[in-house]
């Protein structure tokens, strides 16, 4: 997808991604969105309806998956697709996803390899800035790794 953007030379127009995209390859494809610089001006995909629900989720029911979508965007369930409505039957029901790209998103937080700290209760590390030289030391080594 990176290189699909930078080819088609689409870092500086506006472009959508609209799709039934194969449900094992949900949370990779929305991470690698995340991430890029130039993101489409709207997502609309079909994907498991306990996925989609779980992406939408507040903080109580929110998942590591929900938690980096919602850096970078507004997740919202438009319908749901019951599985008889396929031929042959999927073993689930579907359901249809917009994702509202947010102005001000964290994006570039994405790269920090500590951005999972203030999801999961590091109060003092905030999802849209980065750790100075110190603190970023500091967490890695009070959790009993490095950056590397």
């Amino acid at each position: 997808l990176p290189e699909i953007v930078s080819m088609k030379r689409l870092e500086n127009r506006k472009y959508k991604i609209i799709g039934n995209i194969p449900y094992y390859i949900t949370g990779k494809l929305l991470r690698i969105i995340g991430e890029l610089r130039k993101k489409p001006e709207i997502i609309i995909l079909t994907v498991q309806e306990e996925v989609a629900e779980r992406i939408v989720a507040g903080p109580k029911r929110m998942n590591l998956l929900a938690a980096s979508v919602q850096l970078w965007a507004k997740p919202e369930i438009l319908d749901f697709i019951s599985k008889k409505d396929f031929k042959p039957w999927p073993k689930v029901d579907s359901a249809v996803i917009k994702f509202e790209i947010l102005e001000n998103n964290c994006s570039e937080f994405g790269d920090h390899p500590a951005f999972g700290g203030s999801i999961f209760g590091i109060n003092k590390i905030s999802p849209c800035q980065p750790l100075d030289a110190g603190e970023d030391a500091q967490f890695f080594n009070s959790h009993g790794t490095s950056r590397q």
